[in-house]
């Protein structure tokens, strides 16, 4: 009896281990990819790892100066239609033993002109005291003293050269907005000058009057932004590469540097 029943606690205590096992087996995870081949379903696709942004290219664009030969390229707003007209009309006029030009002059100071009288007569009486640009002042303004002009015109009237259409600028290096009129605060007020917001609004120029009689609105005449160069008649550039193919010489290639005794060749930030 005893051995029987020693017997029957083993085979109970061995059946208890091999339930034990099947459980433990049960509870073990299955692979994901085991269910799925059970099941029939596709494997899900990886998912491609993100790659570092690439740095930026910062792309440097040259800015270049306007010329003499690209006046044809010409498009101005409705104001000042009435002087490319004009310009057209004197260019195109053709006559024997006649030539005629258009000299192109950038803001004329020296001799009591409205846009830079203005800056003048407020520096000199320190009212206000600081002198007003507008804007961030870093637009390009060319400019021309009236000396300058008027000697420019007698030079071109007595050599006659073969160029009809001439820049009367001086030899600014620097025309920004700001550096002129810092240089006429420095000149003859009080060396500083202050920014003024660019109004909404400006007058509206009449054609038929000069310079000095005009009572110009100077903010619209000082935000001018133009990146010209120097006329190449009056000043010494940079020789131009040689045509290629044979092409001909540009209009005024030619042409040598005209001699003229200047008054303020290298502008007014240097000579105020």
């Amino acid at each position: 009896m005893r051995l029987e029943k020693e017997a029957a606690e083993k085979a109970a205590a061995g059946e208890g281990e091999e339930k034990k096992e099947e459980e433990e087996e049960e509870e073990e995870p299955v692979p994901e990819e085991e269910e799925e081949l059970e099941d029939g379903e596709e494997k899900p696709e990886e998912e491609p790892v993100e790659e570092a942004p690439k740095p930026k290219i910062r792309r440097k664009f040259k800015h270049l100066p306007f010329t003499e030969k690209d006046y044809a390229m010409r498009d101005p707003v409705e104001e000042y239609k009435i002087i490319k007209e004009v310009e057209d009309e004197v260019l195109n006029f053709k006559k024997e033993n006649v030539k005629t030009y258009v000299v192109s002059a950038g803001i004329l100071y020296g001799k009591g002109e409205a846009i830079f009288n203005s800056h003048i007569q407020k520096a000199w009486l320190q009212d206000p005291v600081r002198l007003p640009y507008v804007g961030d002042g870093n637009n390009r303004l060319p400019t021309i003293h009236v000396t300058d002009l008027a000697r420019m015109v007698k030079t071109i009237y007595e050599k006659k050269p073969n160029q009809k259409y001439i820049f009367a600028i001086d030899n600014n290096k620097k025309p920004r907005q700001k550096k002129l009129v810092s240089s006429i605060s420095n000149g003859i007020g009080t060396g500083l000058v202050e920014s003024i917001d660019i109004p909404e609004k400006f007058k509206r120029a009449h054609p038929k009057m000069t310079p000095i009689q005009l009572d110009l609105d100077w903010k619209k005449s000082l935000l001018l932004d133009l990146y010209v160069n120097p006329s190449a008649l009056f000043i010494k550039q940079d020789a131009p590469p040689a045509a290629e193919g044979g092409e001909e010489a540009e209009e005024g290639a030619g042409d040598e540097l005209l001699e003229m005794n200047w008054h303020c060749k290298s502008g007014m930030s240097e000579n105020i």
